[in-house]
């Protein structure tokens, strides 16, 4: 029974993790032990675990049943666990990380402060910038990341999801005829982030799936999201940025969201760092901090 506990630990990082390799990472371990983790559990319980395809997995009703029980369970154990190594070693020490400045209106900016008051001998250096940094290269402990990056160079957990939405300027909207749907759009005057993807999709409430190229014809490209967002506030023209960071333009009556039936797929952060030895080290300590007070934040 023991061995089983080990394989359903490493089922259930695999269903929050979201794909075989990438709970393998989270674990440490190779993916093939993953797999074969998986294969022994689905022998030992009788049924399928995973509907598995060559993009994707999902869980079967026996998976999903299966999930409803150990999750639960994991999590205590990893917050017990916690609690008494944070008990028998005070972390200390110093981190530099780089966090995007659109979290910055996000839970996440709660959880880090909240880190640093609960945490007396760390002293945290955090760079905010939207601009694209190497944690190995560039010297960083940690960075908080969303989109895409080499995840073979690096260790890798999901931390939280932000939702995006479209806004512009109370002004500009006022001065153009109303768009009855996203493709009109494209007539209008775009902002752009130029690190974002060139191409963003939508997808209305009954299906309906829309994609606006943006990048090619933007008037106006920065590479920061304080900037998106000024620029956006001044009337210049449409732009797509985080909800949570918009949200101060709307309390101001300055930015107006619109098409909000309209969704975009949900974005992910992730924070990403160099040492795969990270259950030993001070990074350790901060992203089993940030990954736990982000988790209890949604519940």
């Amino acid at each position: 029974m023991i061995d089983y506990l080990r394989y359903v630990a490493v089922f259930t990082r695999v269903v929050e993790e979201g794909s075989f390799s990438a709970a393998a990472r989270s674990l440490g371990i190779a993916p093939s032990r993953v797999s074969e983790s998986v294969s022994r559990l689905e022998h030992y319980v009788g049924a399928t675990l995973f509907n598995r395809t060559t993009r994707k997995i999902t869980l079967t009703s026996e998976g999903r049943r299966l999930y409803a029980h150990t999750s639960g369970i994991l999590e205590g154990a990893e917050r017990g666990l916690n609690e008494l190594r944070e008990t028998k070693c005070v972390p200390m020490g110093s981190l530099r990380i780089s966090v995007p400045t659109y979290l910055l209106s996000s839970p996440l900016a709660h959880a880090l402060g909240q880190f640093v008051l609960s945490h007396p001998k760390v002293h945290v250096i955090a760079d905010f910038t939207d601009h694209d940094v190497d944690p190995v290269t560039d010297g960083y402990d940690l960075c908080i990341r969303s989109g895409q990056f080499d995840k073979q160079s690096a260790m890798v957990r999901k931390l939280g999801t932000f939702e995006r939405a479209i806004f512009v300027g109370k002004g500009y909207l006022a001065n153009r005829p109303k768009a009855k749907h996203p493709k009109a759009l494209m007539e209008w005057d775009w902002i752009n982030y130029r690190h974002s993807k060139r191409l963003f999709k939508l997808e209305s409430s009954d299906g309906e799936v829309v994609k606006l190229i943006i990048r090619d014809q933007a008037r106006l490209q920065v590479d920061s999201f304080d900037a998106l967002y000024a620029f956006a506030c001044m009337d210049l023209g449409v732009a797509v940025m985080p909800v949570e960071f918009a949200q101060r333009g709307i309390n101001e009556e300055k930015l107006v969201r619109i098409f909000d039936e309209w969704r975009f797929p949900t974005a992910i952060y992730h924070a990403v760092w160099p040492d795969k030895s990270y259950r030993e080290s001070l990074v350790a300590v901060f992203v089993d901090y940030l990954a736990n007070y982000l988790q209890n934040e949604t519940k």
